[in-house]
């Protein structure tokens, strides 16, 4: 029965179980870092370029 299934078997599962899911944390906490980076950023940027620009239209109107 196990040596049936001998294509499973020849590609180490055991490891691939390991880093597998190692990648995957890794790659979804990078992500999770550059989505708030990117979401912090992009508040920063709103805010300074409202602050900013709305001088300007508050002069001139």
């Amino acid at each position: 029965m196990t040596r049936h299934a001998s294509g499973s078997g020849n590609r180490h599962p055991f490891p691939c179980l390991i880093s597998f899911p190692l990648i995957s944390e890794l790659f979804k906490a990078f992500l999770g870092i550059i989505l708030i980076q990117r979401a912090i950023l992009d508040v920063y940027a709103l805010l300074h370029l409202n602050r900013v620009t709305m001088l300007p239209v508050w002069l001139t109107t």
